[in-house]
């Protein structure tokens, strides 16, 4: 069968992108500083209790939900906890973190968040409780890390949680009667100055998060600050996780550069040179660029067919 071969490859390589860069949230110490910057209960808590009370449990990436007919739901990172919280008293929730391309992608991000979080709400029946034993339905904190958006959402954190409004008497139910979910958004800024003041502790996580996955950072800046800023230990797993994301980033943007040149080229009858000079293609990306247009001219002249 015929293949766009760029495409295809390029679609690979996001996959395989996107699965590192679950593997990487799905760490102890990176799901712990998320948790601690993040949520309220959690703010001020013992980072070093938490990244422990973490390696406990299973947290689970592409976990597949299907216990509902017709409506599967797949989690980038999810995990059940028991944590202390910053009045070190023990709080047993569920925990979903989401790492989300486009801000935009043809719905609003915090339906489909809280989407997410009523699932896992209504699955506790039969699991969590029983009967009507509803006081035993555990929280479920989500966050979700949005790194394509528009300028104008650039350094955005928003919580949305549940509260209560007194619409007569002035009465308030106590907190834990209603306050079963947190969903936590972050549009980390293009860019951030890793060597001066960051700010508060929501905007340490937007910093990190841009650090973590943005793929305009070279592998050995990101590893020095993740180490010297942020105080992540770069055990074995975590350095290959990060080693290979980044290479698929360098790899993944050879491909994209390479579907707007074979574009530029089709519809123009300018050389390879001239479209990569109009197209300001970096020089350091040049070389692999050339050796990957004269195997994909290989593969055209075998029909267009991988072998």
């Amino acid at each position: 069968m015929k293949q766009n071969v760029i495409a295809d490859e390029l679609d690979k390589g996001e996959a395989h992108y996107d699965e590192h860069c679950k593997n990487i949230l799905s760490q102890p110490q990176i799901l712990a500083y998320f948790i601690i910057n993040c949520f309220k209960e959690f703010e001020g808590a013992n980072y070093a209790a938490i990244v422990d009370a973490c390696k406990k449990y299973p947290i689970i990436t592409g976990k597949e939900d299907n216990r509902f007919s017709g409506s599967k739901v797949i989690y980038d990172v999810f995990a059940h906890l028991t944590l202390s919280n910053n009045d070190s008293n023990d709080l047993t929730a569920f925990f979903n973190g989401e790492l989300q391309n486009k801000s935009n992608p043809g719905y609003p991000i915090p339906k489909r968040g809280h989407y997410y979080q009523s699932y896992v709400e209504v699955g506790q029946k039969g699991e969590v409780f029983t009967n009507s034993d509803y006081q035993l339905i555990q929280k479920v904190y989500a966050f979700w890390i949005v790194m394509d958006h528009p300028l104008y959402m650039d350094g955005v954190i928003n919580r949305i949680r549940n509260y209560d409004e007194p619409l007569g008497k002035e009465y308030h139910f106590p907190l834990g009667h209603y306050d079963d979910r947190e969903l936590v958004l972050l549009y980390p800024k293009k860019d951030y100055d890793y060597e001066g003041d960051l700010g508060n502790h929501y905007e340490h996580a937007l910093a990190f998060a841009h650090l973590l996955f943005s793929k305009d950072i070279d592998i050995e800046v990101k590893k020095y600050y993740l180490t010297k800023r942020f105080g992540i230990e770069l055990y074995d797993e975590l350095e290959k996780e990060f080693d290979s994301m980044c290479g698929l980033s360098k790899i993944n943007r050879h491909l994209t550069y390479m579907e707007v040149l074979e574009s530029i080229i089709q519809n123009t009858s300018w050389s390879l040179n001239k479209a990569m000079d109009i197209a300001g293609i970096p020089e350091d990306f040049r070389p692999t660029i050339y050796e990957r247009f004269e195997e994909l001219e290989a593969i055209k002249a075998n029909g267009g067919y991988t072998v």
